[in-house]
């Protein structure tokens, strides 16, 4: 299972990983950089932040609604109603294949910190 500190260099490439995962399928647009003024941010770039709770579970927010998802049952929840970021929603379909996109990423990434251990 997948439990790192929020400052760990390798949460910061995994978070980064998630967002082009996210770009690529289609979940997300990613900002063209010329548009982003100071510091390119992760937030700034994805306009979503992944946030490393607790030791088994990230959250996702910024999309059209808040996710959690739960590394040690593959559990993806969905949180609110997305007042703040009304003009966007999520089919069923599409929900499952963020929670398959998770799944997949988490367990790449637990191959990958298995092996360098």
């Amino acid at each position: 299972m997948i439990a790192l500190e929020t400052k760990d260099k390798r949460w910061q490439e995994m978070r980064e990983d998630l967002g082009n995962r996210l770009v690529n399928g289609g979940f997300i647009e990613k900002r063209d950089e010329k548009y982003i003024y100071g510091n390119h941010t992760f937030g700034k770039v994805y306009g979503i932040q992944v946030i490393n709770g607790t030791p088994s579970q990230i959250s996702i927010e910024g999309m059209s609604l808040q996710f959690t998802y739960d590394f040690t049952n593959y559990e993806l929840n969905v949180w609110g109603t997305a007042q703040r970021f009304a003009g966007d929603s999520y089919s069923v379909g599409e929900l499952v294949g963020i929670r398959e996109l998770l799944i997949e990423w988490q367990n790449d990434w637990e191959k990958r910190l298995d092996g360098s251990k």
